[in-house]
């Protein structure tokens, strides 16, 4: 396959462009209730986009836009009356056409999530420890007990954990908010993902936390080279580390280039509100 890297002047990761890019959704469309008249009433419309290995793309919009619905697609994690028209390529693979028992296998290990809420991804009842080798175990089942916890310290060490065996043994609960993220991004770097979807990893936190986080989100991109696809309201961060921006309103993908281009130039009416509500 003929491909050509590109330096990447914002986070220092190369972009690699080929003909095939790693991730492609073509006219999405997502559904839930019906109407009066019985049929099925879209939530999100036709929604096309692409994204490249080891680029940052960001999607933005207020909340109920249809951001975190259609990054939910991509893991095929929507609730069970939800559904999906369209196409959703990754890495030549349709994964609307994938058995489930074969979507588990490419989600936490090829396609890894962050959420928003770190608390609600992490179980109460069992140490950190525990969950992270299992996040490593289910998709290495070959590897030593030994090896697995070798690989959860190394994990915690990338994340700058000072006492990452403490760490392992702690509970949820016993760590700060911003320990809960980075131990949320643990679990989904320890397989080494093409795609770390983000899906508003930084709303909840202070600045110093947020600033934290996005720091280290950037560190590991440019170490292991993953495309980041970043939910966000917050242009000031899109504008700082994305290479290409889609905006999205009312489930529809309005415009889509390089945050310069359309901050400089909105084409849409919605976008050029949405920038006016930050300071550039």
């Amino acid at each position: 396959m003929n491909c050509k890297v590109l330096p990447n002047d914002i986070s220092g990761t190369n972009i690699i462009r080929d003909a095939m890019p790693l991730l492609a959704i073509q006219n999405l469309f997502i559904t839930f209730a019906e109407n009066d008249r019985g049929n099925l009433q879209p939530t999100i419309f036709d929604v096309s986009l692409e994204i490249n290995r080891g680029e940052i793309f960001a999607i933005v919009g207020e909340s109920g836009s249809g951001k975190s619905l259609t990054t939910l697609a991509i893991g095929r994690l929507l609730p069970p009356h939800a559904r999906i028209a369209g196409k959703i390529t990754f890495a030549d693979v349709s994964l609307l056409d994938l058995t489930e028992k074969n979507m588990r296998k490419m989600r936490g290990k090829r396609i890894a999530y962050i959420f928003q809420e770190p608390m609600a991804c992490l179980n109460p009842l069992r140490s950190i420890g525990f969950q992270i080798c299992e996040c490593i175990r289910i998709h290495n089942p070959s590897l030593s007990r030994t090896e697995v916890g070798r690989i959860a310290i190394n994990t915690l060490e990338r994340l700058h954990f000072q006492n990452p065996c403490d760490v392992l043994r702690a509970h949820a609960h016993q760590l700060s908010g911003g320990m809960q993220q980075r131990i949320g991004i643990a679990m989904a770097i320890c397989n080494h993902p093409q795609l770390l979807i983000a899906d508003e990893p930084t709303t909840a936190m202070d600045g110093t936390s947020e600033r934290i986080v996005l720091d280290l989100l950037l560190e590991l991109q440019r170490m292991d080279g993953f495309a980041l696809l970043l939910v966000t309201h917050n242009l000031n961060i899109v504008r700082e580390i994305a290479h290409r921006m889609a905006v999205m309103h009312h489930g529809r993908l309005l415009e889509f280039g390089k945050p310069s281009d359309i901050f400089a130039n909105p084409q849409h009416e919605y976008t050029r509100k949405l920038s006016e509500a930050f300071s550039f």
